[in-house]
């Protein structure tokens, strides 16, 4: 699996890192207020909290760049031995419809099919 994947509209999919964190959690904060939810990225929220940190119970996280900027994430958590948890998955209001979303995860599939998984929950 490659760490990157581009398509001709300048959307590109790659690895996240530790100074992506506070636009990913922006992007979350903001899609959560939508729904009348608050971010605590402390405590149940921990895996945006520690986005880029490179958490044990972390498998990957994956940033959704278009033009350069950072407009989705989504975040995989090692359930168990056959199994990944999908959290973290958010896409900037003004992006939406793009196509990042689908790219996330599919992405994510393709990552955990690589990597021996047999599900994503």
């Amino acid at each position: 699996m490659h760490a990157e994947s581009s398509s001709p509209d300048s959307l590109t999919i790659r690895l996240g890192k530790p100074q992506d964190r506070e636009v990913v959690q922006a992007i979350a904060a903001e899609s959560m207020n939508e729904f009348g939810l608050v971010a605590d990225f402390k405590n149940f929220d921990r895996e945006l909290g520690m986005f880029g940190a490179g958490s044990a119970s972390t498998a990957a996280e994956f940033v959704a760049e278009k033009h350069g900027q950072v407009v989705g994430s989504l975040i995989l958590a090692q359930k168990d031995r056959e199994s990944l948890k999908l959290c973290g998955f958010y896409v900037q209001a003004n992006s939406r419809g793009c196509g990042a979303g689908r790219k996330l995860l599919e992405y994510a599939i393709n990552f955990a099919e690589s990597s021996g998984y047999r599900r994503i929950l």
